[in-house]
């Protein structure tokens, strides 16, 4: 039976995964370096360190990265103010469907709780959360996550992941 689901939110709930490429398109010609898809699509939810050595591998330059990292960021959150969150479709629904069946919801995000909590709030959604964790992504704090999450769902657990969507909305 199950009893709970845990979200993960950029790139399954919000389409900011394709907000935050098209954002760096935007900084890295602003400081006149070149786009390198590779990189882009590799930077995409690493933590602080392992992006800026990410950044250096790519771009030997004097730039400084937490700088560049967080014009790209306040970007994507000016878009995302001005224009709205972009939800990926099924999103209502589902959790209409979950919260009507009483299956618990969590969250489970690398972003920061300013931003997961602004993306929920835009979304209009947050009241159907049971549970937030929001954590860096290090291979031991992810192994704590799911141990928690376990424990909070009575060791029924089911990750909300970018296949797992596609599947259900398949049928």
């Amino acid at each position: 039976m199950l009893k709970g689901v845990i979200f993960d939110m950029d790139g399954l709930m919000f389409d900011t995964e394709r907000l935050s490429s098209k954002m760096w398109h935007k900084i890295l010609t602003k400081y006149s370096l070149p786009i390198n898809e590779k990189f882009i699509i590799s930077i995409r939810g690493l933590n602080f360190k392992s992006s800026k050595e990410l950044f250096y591998k790519y771009y030997q330059t004097d730039l400084e990265f937490k700088k560049i990292k967080d014009e790209k960021n306040q970007m994507v959150f000016d878009y995302i103010i001005s224009h709205g969150i972009p939800v990926k479709e099924g999103l209502y629904e589902l959790l209409d469907f979950l919260k009507k069946n009483k299956i618990k919801i969590a969250l489970a995000t690398s972003s920061s709780r300013a931003v997961a909590n602004k993306y929920l709030e835009l979304a209009g959604i947050d009241s159907y959360f049971n549970a937030k964790v929001l954590v860096m992504r290090f291979q031991k704090e992810n192994r704590i996550l799911k141990y928690s999450l376990r424990l909070w769902l009575n060791f029924s657990l089911h990750v909300m992941s970018p296949l797992f969507w596609k599947i259900l909305k398949m049928g």
